[in-house]
């Protein structure tokens, strides 16, 4: 037996009225059919989806596809095909800075390295699709941790899975100084604290409110001149905002 059924009622409701909507709704009456439940809580759970706006009715009474839920798909399909330009984004940062580029989103939590471009002799960084939880050891992940709710963040940082680290632990001040920094200005600089020899920058894509991926640079050696880390910083914010007006629509590139 599910420990939510009604969870579980709402969520079948709406698969069929997905499935459904090719055939322009689907009627009370089939519902209750498919979903073996009794009017009176088939009834309660569509006046939910109906006032949050995940369903609504067309003119014929079939229920479909509500505002909220439509535009829950168009964001996720509008998100999923980012991956078309990423490696477009990359070869930009790397071309103009000289670094290897690197692209993370975060899926379900955890840090998955979507796509990267080698600079010569630059650093290799992570590999691409590597899926990790060691937050942090990365400028990207302390931007992830930055939006977590306090409990949350504590357990991340308890339950980070750390592997085979070879570098320098951050100790607690230098964490609280990185997801200051993130919150702050939405880029972080390790300023090579972490690993010795590679110095790396991270800035945060934010869609509809929220952090969907970050864009970073490894920069080997960290005894680089400020001119240098700075021009870095503003061509990784300057392609996240574009990032962002590509997502958004704004600016369609």
């Amino acid at each position: 037996m599910s420990s939510a059924p009604g969870l579980e009622s709402g969520l079948k409701i709406l698969e069929l009225v997905i499935k459904s909507n090719g055939a322009d709704g689907i009627s009370f009456s089939q519902m209750k059919q498919e979903l073996d439940l009794n009017a009176a809580s088939l009834t309660r759970y569509l006046r939910v989806l109906l006032e949050s706006q995940f369903l609504g009715k067309a003119d014929n009474q079939l229920y479909v596809p509500g505002a909220k839920l439509l535009r829950l798909s168009n964001s996720v399909k509008e998100f999923g095909e980012i991956g078309a330009i990423s490696a477009v984004i990359l070869e930009q940062i790397s071309r103009s800075t000289g670094f290897t580029a690197l692209w993370i989103d975060y899926w379900h939590g955890r840090l998955r390295c979507r796509d990267k471009h080698i600079a010569p002799e630059g650093v290799v960084m992570q590999q691409v699709g590597a899926v990790r939880t060691d937050y942090i050891l990365h400028p990207w992940g302390y931007l992830w941790l930055a939006e977590q709710p306090d409990q949350d963040r504590k357990f991340l940082i308890e339950h980070a899975a750390l592997g085979n680290f070879g570098g320098d632990m951050p100790t607690e001040e230098k964490m609280e100084q990185f997801m200051a920094d993130a919150a702050r200005q939405g880029w972080v600089d390790d300023r090579g604290s972490i690993y010795r020899g590679n110095r790396r920058i991270a800035a945060g894509v934010r869609f509809e409110g929220r952090l969907v991926c970050a864009i970073a640079v490894g920069m080997p050696d960290a005894r680089w001149d400020e001119a240098v880390v700075q021009h870095v910083v503003q061509v990784l914010k300057e392609k996240a905002a574009q990032v962002e007006a590509h997502l958004s629509q704004k600016n369609p590139m």
